[in-house]
């Protein structure tokens, strides 16, 4: 399955809202989990809704009226914001490819594990990596 220009551009989007979180001071790994399993997310897995349209500073602001996310000292934010902005866009990119909502996401490939296969995995096709996030789970079942 091929993504089209906006399904692409919610995951900017998303990559964006991502990023965002560092830019702010909250803590990256509380946020992650707060977000993918979040009534927010949920609303941006719908085929539809209101909340796709906004920006993501709109968002982020969603999200904090639904949980607390303290702020926190980030040391190499530049770094960060980097890899932030890649697990948000394949995130995003994963629920288009295969219809899966963000918490169900989460499930298979938390922050840590996201964070860990960054380097390995940055360069590849958005497909190529929930590919191969879906075959190592299929490998350990």
């Amino acid at each position: 399955m091929i993504l089209d220009d906006w399904e692409l551009q919610q995951c900017v989007i998303q990559g964006h809202l991502f990023e965002k979180v560092v830019a702010s001071n909250r803590d990256s790994k509380k946020f992650v989990k707060a977000f993918m399993n979040s009534d927010v997310a949920k609303h941006l897995d719908y085929p539809y809704d209101s909340l796709q349209w906004m920006g993501e500073a709109y968002i982020f602001d969603a999200l904090l009226d639904e949980v607390d996310l303290e702020t926190v000292y980030i040391e190499d934010g530049d770094n960060l914001k980097e890899v932030m902005f890649w697990m948000g866009y394949i995130y995003r990119y994963w629920h288009f490819y295969t219809g899966e909502s963000s918490a169900e996401i989460y499930k298979q490939a938390d922050y840590d594990i996201m964070l860990q296969t960054y380097y390995g995995y940055h360069t590849l096709d958005p497909r190529m990596v929930v590919d191969r996030y879906k075959e190592a789970i299929n490998n350990k079942t």
